[in-house]
């Protein structure tokens, strides 16, 4: 049950937007509430003024399905790219994405029941080099996809204290990925505990070739780790890790075994990373 509105200027389709509700077997959409649809703003095709392309697109919602309620609003907007691709062995111009948002929640669904845990924040994503990307040419430290995301939000669930969520990532140089993150609770007495780390993840080839990550929590107790996938898993430099306390004590080690990272601890324990 659609409804459709659509504008036109001198000629040329400039808007359209959709109203309504759509219902099937596991999967409904609901666009009824207020502000609920979708809509698509055009704009014409730099050097060719006859044509158009989706510019802009915005939506409300909510979308049930058998494993979870997606409730909230997107907003994504494009560029024009005069390479954004090879089509059939020709390079062609066409819209990309370069700026998209969802600011919402997604509750989990369980045999048609809501379970109580609740994703709620805000989800954006950049590409902030989509016109000038060249995607007809090969891939290189002056030609690659510039991207950063983000979640900055809570999870809620009634049997547990709400857990604070910022996460982020990015690839600002060629095949490095920095990667961010920090968890925080408060528990019913007041303590807090926290998580709060960092990494990086390099490529080689079509494998992540070295992986770097930090991590501290509310005691300042630091956990530091790396793996070299270009080493041999039986080189000792293949995988480092150490646990130090906040007044520099060593209580870990990582060592491999049957190269399978491991961490052992002062008292003898050990553990699988892994």
């Amino acid at each position: 049950n659609i409804g459709f509105t659509d504008t036109v200027t001198n000629g040329l389709l400039a808007s359209m937007s959709f109203t309504g509700s759509i219902a099937g077997q596991g999967l409904s959409l609901d666009m009824t509430q207020t502000g609920g649809g979708l809509n698509i703003t055009f704009s014409p095709q730099p050097g060719n003024a006859a044509a158009v392309y989706a510019s802009h697109m915005t939506g409300s919602a909510v979308l049930t399905t058998s494993t979870g309620v997606l409730d909230g609003s997107l907003d994504v907007t494009t560029v024009w790219s005069p390479k954004a691709a090879v089509v059939a062995g020709t390079c062609v111009a066409d819209a990309v994405p370069s700026t998209a948002s969802f600011n919402g929640s997604l509750s989990t669904v369980l045999n048609g029941t809501l379970t109580g845990v609740k994703f709620t924040g805000a989800l954006t994503g950049n590409w902030t080099n989509a016109a000038a990307f060249d995607g007809c040419g090969p891939a290189s430290p002056t030609n690659f996809v510039q991207w950063d995301a983000s979640f900055n939000g809570t999870i809620t669930n009634p049997s547990y204290p709400t857990l604070t969520t910022f996460l982020s990532t990015k690839e600002a140089a060629f095949q490095q990925v920095t990667l961010g993150a920090t968890f925080k609770r408060v528990n019913p007495d007041g303590t807090i505990v926290s998580l709060t780390g960092s990494g990086t993840a390099g490529a080689s080839g079509s494998s992540v070739g070295a992986i770097s990550i930090s991590l501290s929590d509310q005691n300042n107790m630091n956990l530091n780790l790396g793996i070299d996938n270009t080493r041999a898993c039986s080189d000792p430099a293949y995988f480092t890790a150490s646990i130090v306390t906040s007044g520099g004590a060593v209580m870990g080690n990582g060592y491999t075994l049957n190269c399978a990272p491991m961490i052992k601890y002062i008292d003898g324990y050990f553990e699988s990373v892994l």
